[in-house]
């Protein structure tokens, strides 16, 4: 099903869907369950063990049907933002967090395909911290960073 942008009368690159799973994981280079999970999230649940739920981090429309695309561009876009910040080590649970408060806090539903993401002159991804006598890495804080980071300006 193809949409057509109201203002501009091109594809909708929120609405139309043009990659099937398994085609946008062979454009980034990543496994096909890797970049399912990332798009449709994940329910696992070991012996004894609490159930863990990962949300979907990447925009993706609904089935038309059994094998068609539900990945629009901006998901594709997305993906490869992700599969860059993954292959240089930030790992998905401090991705997952600083998405939820970039939607929660700045209202930024695209997050990973935003220019608001851009950086700061080249140093620094977006801060988001909260209050800076806290570390800016760590649980529960709502910026993704690698531990190896030093903050700006030291």
């Amino acid at each position: 099903m193809t949409m057509l942008s109201e203002e501009t009368g091109v594809l909708d690159r929120f609405r139309t869907p043009l990659y099937t799973v398994r085609e946008a994981a062979r454009y980034l280079d990543v496994p096909e369950r890797t970049f399912a999970t990332w798009a449709h999230g994940y329910r696992h649940q070991s012996t004894r063990r609490r159930m863990v739920v990962g949300l979907p981090v990447l925009t993706v429309l609904p089935k038309t049907g059994r094998r068609g695309p539900v990945i629009p561009f901006i998901g594709l876009a997305e993906g490869l933002v992700l599969t860059a910040m993954r292959r240089s080590g930030v790992p998905l649970q401090r991705i997952r967090p600083a998405l939820a408060a970039l939607d929660e806090q700045f209202g930024l539903e695209h997050a990973l395909a935003s220019e608001r993401l851009y950086t700061d002159g080249g140093r620094n991804p977006v801060r988001l911290r909260r209050d800076r006598r806290r570390p800016r890495c760590g649980p529960g804080r709502t910026r993704a960073c690698r531990r190896t980071q030093r903050p700006a300006g030291i």
